[in-house]
């Protein structure tokens, strides 16, 4: 009779080999799903700093356009705080410059006037500066 328990017992009890391999298996379904989850991290914060960048030159712009035509002199690429636009300063490490010139294009209303406004920031991820520019053609 105790052989008998000790039977059905070995049967039902997981070996040493079967924990190993399923030990194994799980690490190779995990190690690249640990990969994956890393790297869209990155991504996903790479798009927040582009994200943060296209509505700090967004609100730049929108500004721009707002303001009286005679108020859109020619302006050589400066920090926007600087200017006479009554800009706020974007929150840090972003900075926004503003370039204006004159395109030569003559208009009822006036000459248009070429806009880019660029924000530089230094990125955490790539360890680096980059830029967005958004341009536009204003009267």
């Amino acid at each position: 009779m105790f052989n008998e328990k000790m039977k059905n017992s070995k049967n039902r009890a997981m070996t040493l080999i079967e924990i190993v391999l399923a030990v194994v298996l799980v690490a190779v379904v995990a190690v690249p799903m640990w990969d994956l989850l890393v790297s869209s991290r990155t991504v996903t914060a790479s798009a927040e700093e582009l994200s943060k960048a296209v509505t700090i030159a967004s609100n730049g712009m929108a500004k721009l356009r707002a303001l009286p035509a005679d108020s859109l002199q020619e302006l050589p690429e400066t920090e926007d705080e600087q200017t006479n636009f009554g800009f706020s300063k974007p929150a840090a490490p972003y900075r926004r410059f503003i370039v204006i010139s004159d395109t030569g294009i003559k208009a009822s209303k006036g000459n248009f006037k070429h806009a880019r406004v660029i924000v530089r920031w230094q990125s955490k991820r790539v360890k680096r500066e980059l830029d967005y520019t958004l341009e536009a053609l204003l009267q």
